[in-house]
């Protein structure tokens, strides 16, 4: 039988990390019935358990253990594997580990898997979701992002290899304009037929209410109150302010990251959960990019907040920013956190955000991407017949 092997992010202990690469392989395993279809177990690091300040209190600590053991058996259990793992950002360790497992098609994506560490700067060596050159199969790049490389930081030889690499490609398909440039004008893809936007596997996943139901009613979480769903850095000063104003408005919040301000700490909610908990919410406050996603495809209004990070290009264009452009919502929907003077601007955002929430313009845009997703992969499809 022949083998497909998916090169993707699914090893971080993150809901949207992990559906996006469960999407995939479902999407994959559909559309090649008669394929061998496996996760390819390659990771640039470990994860462990890392134990913080909060740990102290035993409710936190226990949570936060659990939610570690429960991303690794969903891991384990809903994604297949390949027999070997290979772990470490040698590039050339890597490539052989790939040239082992013979497939006969390497899919790379989704996610931010073009994303370059200070390491493959520095030593001119890019990541191996670079696929080589000489590694002879069908090379598919499908829904993939590397919306925050640094241009101006890739020197000659790095931006060779990049080049070399993605000129090899069969099909590629990326998920934001940022990296439609950077392969076009960067790299200068010689052909043009092979690149395409896609959205991001997710959109095709359908969720199953039945978990994120079962963990409202384990968590008592009221769905009579006013509830507004926040993923923002936790100890910043400009999420202390949200949430103050959040309450101030007669909101209960519910966080998934530990903040003792909140009425509701979802640390140990598992992705299943998390798909379908978005329903519950009056308004989702985020920097997150699934978290965005999934707050659409539960038709809850979200107001994206972008603290600058590293997760913006030399353009300082985010991949949410994106996201939300394709929806027309940039404009109501997106502020920066710096640019927030006082709890009256938040009040007023939040007020507009569901005001002018627009549940018809989210239906038609999720179908459009859902019909774009299977039409790539047709394409991908059409590669091994």
């Amino acid at each position: 039988m022949k083998k497909i092997g998916i090169l993707t992010f699914f090893w971080a202990h993150n809901p949207g990390t992990f559906l996006q690469a469960y999407a995939t392989y479902q999407a994959i395993k559909r559309r090649f019935p008669d394929y061998s279809v496996e996760i390819i177990d390659y990771r640039f690091r470990r994860i462990k358990f890392n134990f913080r300040l909060h740990h102290f209190n035993c409710i936190n600590f226990y949570k936060e253990l659990k939610k570690y053991y429960i991303f690794n058996n969903f891991q384990n259990k809903f994604l297949k594997k390949s027999k070997h793992k290979y772990i470490g950002l040698d590039y050339d360790g890597a490539k052989q580990f790939l040239l082992q497992n013979q497939y006969d098609l390497i899919v790379v994506g989704s996610d931010i898997v073009l994303y370059l560490l200070e390491y493959h700067y520095r030593n001119s060596i890019p990541s191996i979701y670079w696929l080589p050159e000489d590694l002879h199969c069908v090379k598919v790049m499908l829904s993939s992002s590397g919306y925050n490389v640094d241009c101006a930081a890739l020197s000659e030889g790095l931006k060779s290899r990049l080049t070399k690499s993605i000129n090899d490609f069969n099909l590629i398909t990326v998920r934001d304009e940022m990296t439609y440039d950077l392969i076009t004008k960067t790299l200068g893809l010689n052909n043009h037929s092979i690149l395409d936007v896609s959205p991001d596997p997710t959109f095709d996943l359908v969720i199953d209410y039945s978990h994120g139901d079962s963990y409202v009613q384990k968590l008592k979480i009221d769905s009579s109150k006013r509830i507004a769903i926040i993923n923002l850095p936790p100890g910043h000063q400009k999420t202390q302010m949200i949430i103050k104003c959040l309450k101030s408005k007669g909101f209960k919040v519910a966080s998934f990251n530990y903040n003792p301000m909140a009425d509701y700490n979802l640390t140990d909610i598992s992705p299943f959960e998390w798909a379908g908990i978005y329903k519950y919410a009056t308004i989702t406050l985020t920097d997150r990019f699934h978290g965005t996603i999934y707050s659409l495809k539960n038709f809850t209004p979200v107001l994206v907040i972008y603290f600058k990070r590293k997760s913006s290009n030399q353009y300082n264009r985010t991949k949410t920013y994106h996201l939300l452009k394709e929806f027309n919502m940039q404009e109501m929907n997106y502020i920066h956190a710096d640019h927030i003077q006082n709890s009256n601007q938040i009040s007023k955002s939040i007020d507009l955000a569901i005001e002018y929430f627009d549940k018809k313009l989210i239906t038609g845009s999720i179908a459009r991407n859902k019909q774009k997703y299977e039409e790539v992969l047709n394409r991908m499809r059409a590669l091994l017949t």
